[in-house]
């Protein structure tokens, strides 16, 4: 393949070169609290392209990942408003309130946290998530779960700005530190509580001047308003398919994600031919 530097250049394909290269030109930033580049350094930069048919057809392979990823996105977005607006319609009907305590199962004795050294120094394949309150911020060589969690956040970040909880839903192989509350539901589907803690109110539960914290003892007096018994398994089987639906796009997103990042600078550097990466992103999507 020929590369050349010429007039002619994609301004899609000028987006995949500043994201491959991002490394590079961050080193031409400025400031600690906000990171700048300057007109000049922009100047400054070279880039080599190939000619404009071939950037439009790289442009062609690796859009095709990010529509994908972003039509992932907005599904898991839907469905999460989705599963909010169930359980609001549901509760007009008929609701009840009742004691976190009574609907869940602690599962923080299985929790091990690790110190960013312990995580550095795994030998292993780092694939599995780490989570702590607020997230995934590391990646592990082990598991310590393999089902689906409501994580609920135990100190540190711990409340929204509208009062509810720091919530995540968790599933598959992961591992999760001692910051976060791990829960599942005992007669009631686990998605449930976990929409219903999303609009729940815990700022009453919270206690520390230094660090903001949700001890297991108040978590567990938490009221939550929720369906009528009789209408709890059948809410429970729907949001389970919805989000069900949002748990593959997330896996999904993950997957392609990484075909991307890995293409990204394959392509650019012409070391993989365009067609090739082409089956590639269609057995990805």
């Amino acid at each position: 393949m020929n590369w050349v530097c010429g007039p002619e250049l994609d301004w899609r394909y000028l987006k995949y070169i500043l994201l491959g290269e991002s490394d590079s030109y961050n080193r031409f930033s400025w400031g600690s609290a906000h990171q700048t580049i300057y007109f000049p350094e922009v100047k400054a930069f070279h880039v080599l392209v190939p000619p404009i048919a071939e950037q439009r057809a790289i442009v062609g392979v690796l859009g095709a990942l990010d529509d994908k990823i972003e039509s992932n996105r907005r599904l898991a977005t839907t469905s999460e408003l989705l599963s909010r607006v169930l359980l609001e319609a549901v509760l007009g009907d008929s609701s009840e309130v009742v004691t976190l305590g009574e609907l869940v199962r602690f599962r923080n004795s299985e929790r091990r946290p690790l110190s960013a050294l312990q995580r550095a120094e795994m030998s292993g394949a780092r694939v599995y998530p780490y989570f702590g309150a607020t997230g995934v911020f590391d990646y592990v060589d082990d598991y310590l779960f393999d089902d689906l969690t409501a994580l609920v956040g135990e100190d540190g970040s711990v409340v929204n700005d509208d009062g509810s909880p720091v919530v995540q839903l968790a599933w598959g192989k992961y591992w999760v530190n001692n910051h976060a509350h791990v829960l599942v539901g005992e007669g009631i589907a686990t998605e449930l509580l976990y929409v219903a803690l999303k609009r729940s109110d815990v700022r009453p539960l919270v206690t520390g001047a230094v660090q903001a914290k949700i001890s297991m003892g108040n978590l567990r007096t938490l009221e939550l308003e929720l369906p009528a018994a009789v209408a709890r398994e059948a809410l429970g089987d729907e949001l389970r398919l919805i989000l069900g639906r949002m748990r593959r796009a997330v896996d999904e997103t993950v997957v392609l994600q990484q075909t991307r990042d890995a293409l990204l600078p394959e392509l650019l550097a012409g070391r993989i031919r365009v067609r090739d990466a082409e089956k590639v992103v269609e057995g990805a999507v």
